[in-house]
C-alpha cells in the first residue's frame, strides 16, 4: 500500500496497514456462530440454572466463570471435537475436583444460619420467602439504595414479587435471615 493522500478514504486494511496492526478479531464478523456457543449451565453450588458462552475457536477448554445468580466461581470444563463441535461441558466447584456436574441437581445441603451476602451484587437476584403470603413466594432485586453522598453502602433494596408484580423496600441484611429468606427460586 503506497502512501496516504489527503483526501484518501481510511478502511479497516488501510489503518491496519498504517499503524502496522494485526486483523482485529470481530465479534459480528464471519464463523462467530461455528466458534462461539450458548449453553445452559447449572451451577453446582446453588442449583440455579443460567446461559453461557462458550467459545469453541481453541479446541476443548477449561476456565473458570461466576455463577450468574450466586456469584460462586464455577470451573467450565468442555469437550469440542476435531470438527470443532462440542461434545458436553461440564460445570464444577472450583478446586475440588469431581463434583456435581451441570446436568445433575446439587445434593441439599443443611441450609446455613445466614446468607452470605455482598449488597453490590443483589440487583437481579431471586429470592424465595419461607414464610410466603398472598401467594407471593418468589421475588427478584430490582434496584438498590444507596444514601448520599454517592459511593456510600447500599442501605436498602426494592424486591417485586413475581406473581403480583408488587414492590416492597426492605433493607438489605433482612435477606441475610434464612427463617425469611431462601436465594433462588425453590
Amino acid at each position: 500500500m503506497g502512501p496516504m493522500k489527503p483526501g484518501d478514504k481510511l478502511n479497516e486494511q488501510a489503518i491496519d496497514a498504517l499503524y502496522g496492526l494485526e486483523p482485529v478479531f470481530e465479534p459480528s464478523g464471519p464463523g462467530l456462530s461455528q466458534s462461539v456457543e450458548s449453553v445452559t449451565i447449572q451451577c453446582p453450588y446453588c442449583g440455579e440454572q443460567f446461559e453461557t458462552a462458550v467459545d469453541l475457536s481453541a479446541g476443548s477448554f477449561s476456565y473458570v466463570e461466576d455463577c450468574q445468580v450466586c456469584c460462586q466461581p464455577i470451573e467450565l470444563t468442555g469437550e469440542v471435537d476435531d470438527s470443532g463441535a462440542l461434545i458436553g461441558v461440564t460445570a464444577n466447584r472450583v478446586g475440588r475436583g469431581a463434583e456435581p456436574k451441570s446436568s445433575k441437581k446439587v445434593p441439599c445441603l443443611p441450609r446455613p444460619s445466614s446468607n452470605a451476602l455482598s449488597p453490590r451484587k443483589l440487583l437481579l437476584t431471586k429470592w424465595t420467602a419461607v414464610n410466603p403470603r398472598s401467594k407471593e413466594k418468589h421475588f427478584l432485586v430490582v434496584k438498590l439504595f444507596d444514601p448520599e453522598p454517592p459511593g456510600s453502602p447500599v442501605v436498602a433494596v426494592e424486591i417485586e414479587a413475581v406473581h403480583s408484580k408488587r414492590v416492597r423496600v426492605l433493607p438489605w441484611r433482612e435477606l441475610m435471615d434464612t427463617s425469611q429468606w431462601m436465594r433462588g427460586w425453590v
